[in-house]
């Protein structure tokens, strides 16, 4: 900002005009005038300062104008007259207005000044908050902070320094760059040289290795050569930082707490600006606000982390190998903030076969997680001792309604038993939608009773319904997050809509998942969206010599 001028004490301008005085007297003295007109013209002096010199100008040639005035009485013989102390009244009396006139103008331009620099003041703190929020929104942008990094620093340059360096502190200590920034790119070219050919020295007391060693933030007002000069490690090292020109610096930690995660450095080169402690507390804002970007974005990370390794530990890694079936399963988490799905599949070999189940827990979160494991575990126990689902379904919802809290799953629970003669299925329902058969020359229809909820009370009873399976018969398992599923005007994909999809499909188990999922993407609306989970199973037969494999299909 450039203040206001206002006037000031002129050696120079003082002179002449008591040059002019002196010379308006002596003029008067010279023709011995009986008027004003000469020695008035000495008051002209300190009316003109008034308008462009300094309070103390017009003071002084006041004070000459009324010694002007008390002299004329007697070089022009009027002493002891009316008319003496009418001059000098006269001569007295504009001396003050002039002077008072002076101050008035000099307040008047200083309260302009202020103003000025309020304004400006105001404006500069309107573009800073302005800047600082366009610079949060891109901090929130991305959870992929060094990219985002990146970006702050070059929306940076030019705005607030000709250079803006970011650089990050790693759990070992060290110090990486991530970003740089110069409108000239063969500038930064030459930052990445010198980086690479000089890493900073982590042993310093100041700069950018002290910083992050949990150091204050550092201002330099003006950068002196001498400076410079000490910093420099070799000839070509000196050369290098002369060339980034810098004339101003400041490096400031991006923290939160006692962590130092990294530290911003920006520079003034040619554009001649000089950073102040105001530019330093503005630097520092915006250091924070990216501390706090970076926290969240490696917080969420490792929540991420954490949410996939424990969704994949709910979910068998792969599909056991079932003679004379191919099987394939598909699991989609739902909302995005949910991290962690309440939908689970398994299928467990047992004495007489293979033990299919799956379900939908509860809630989401770690809270599902638990829940889910417990479930899917509880099966597994029960299978060992009695594969048939109306007992898998008891075992579980007896150990739900042992819980502290009440927790409601449904499930449903197959028994797949093949042999050479052909496959039995055998299906019980714990509230659960039931599976889809889908059988040639007739249209898709479901297996089995619905029974009740389990976790609900003690008198659940779970009727089993078993049927044969034959050759080219193709299963579907889902969970009502398939049904569920959002479309336009509220509407629900539902159970016609699946049905119509498998009906479309192409043979075997993954043609059949891949004709619902782009069922589901054609007719969902909006992202929000459950948890779904499939199994698709088709039996080609023992005769025809095939053994099925198994594999996940996963989609995001």
């Amino acid at each position: 900002m450039s203040p206001v001028a206002t006037p000031t004490l002129s050696k120079a301008r003082l002179a002449l005009a008591l040059a002019l005085q002196l010379a308006l007297a002596a003029i008067d003295i010279a023709i011995e005038g009986s008027t004003l007109t000469i020695s008035g013209s000495v008051l002209l002096v300190p009316l003109v300062l008034a308008v462009i010199g300094e309070g103390r100008e017009v003071a002084i040639t006041g004070a000459v104008g009324v010694a002007v005035a008390i002299g004329s009485t007697w070089w022009n013989d009027i002493t002891g007259t009316g008319q003496t102390i009418y001059r000098i009244g006269f001569f007295s009396v504009f001396a003050v207005l002039a002077v008072v006139a002076s101050r008035a103008r000099e307040r008047a331009t200083a309260l302009a000044a202020r103003n000025e620099r309020l304004a400006t003041d105001a404006k500069d703190a309107e573009l800073r908050e302005r800047f600082l929020a366009e610079a949060g929104q891109l901090l929130a942008s991305s959870l992929d902070y060094e990219q985002t990094l990146e970006r702050v620093a070059r929306m940076i340059v030019p705005r607030l320094a000709d250079w803006c360096g970011i650089d990050m502190v790693d759990e070992d200590g060290d110090i990486h760059q991530v970003a740089v920034a110069h409108v000239d790119p063969d500038k930064v070219e030459m930052a990445h040289e010198m980086r690479r050919r000089y890493p900073p020295d982590m042993t310093s007391s100041t700069g950018l290795a002290a910083i992050a060693r949990g150091g204050r933030a550092e201002l330099y007002a003006e950068i002196p050569d001498e400076l410079i000069e000490a910093a420099a490690r070799d000839e070509d090292h000196l050369r290098l930082i002369r060339e980034i020109g810098m004339r101003s610096a400041m490096a400031v930690p991006m923290r939160i707490g006692d962590e130092t995660l990294g530290v911003i450095t920006l520079v003034s080169a040619e554009s001649g600006r000089r950073f102040d402690d105001d530019d330093l507390g503005f630097a520092q804002d915006l250091a924070l606000r990216a501390a706090t970007a970076i926290q969240n974005s490696r917080l969420y990370a490792v929540q991420e982390r954490v949410a996939h390794t424990l969704q994949a530990s709910l979910l068998p890694e792969r599909l056991p190998e079932l003679p004379g079936w191919e099987a394939r399963a598909v699991y989609q988490a739902g909302e995005r903030d949910a991290d962690v799905g309440g939908d689970f599949y398994d299928i467990l070999p047992v004495e007489s076969g293979h033990l299919i189940v799956l379900g939908d827990v509860t809630g989401k979160g770690i809270e599902a997680a638990a829940l889910t494991s417990l479930v899917r575990h509880s099966g597994r126990m029960a299978a060992r001792f009695d594969p048939r689902p109306s007992h898998v379904l008891a075992l579980i919802d007896e150990v739900l309604r042992e819980q502290p809290r009440l927790s409601l799953v449904s499930a449903v629970c197959a028994l797949v038993e093949t042999d050479t003669g052909g496959a039995r299925l055998t299906v019980a329902s714990g509230g659960h939608p039931l599976p889809l058969r889908r059988r040639r020359g007739e249209p898709p229809a479901p297996i089995g009773d619905h029974g009740v909820l389990l976790g609900v009370g003690p008198d659940g009873e779970w009727q089993e319904t078993t049927v044969e399976i034959a050759p080219g018969d193709t299963l579907l398992f889902y969970t009502d997050g398939v049904t569920d599923t959002p479309g336009p005007d509220s509407a629900r994909f539902g159970e016609v809509r699946l049905v119509d999809a498998m009906e479309r499909a192409g043979e075997g188990a993954e043609a059949l998942l891949e004709e619902i999922d782009r069922s589901l993407r054609a007719f969902q609306s909006g992202a929000a969206v459950d948890d779904r989970a499939m199994v698709a199973m088709r039996f080609h037969g023992q005769s025809d010599g095939v053994a099925g494999g198994a594999a996940v299909v996963a989609s995001a």
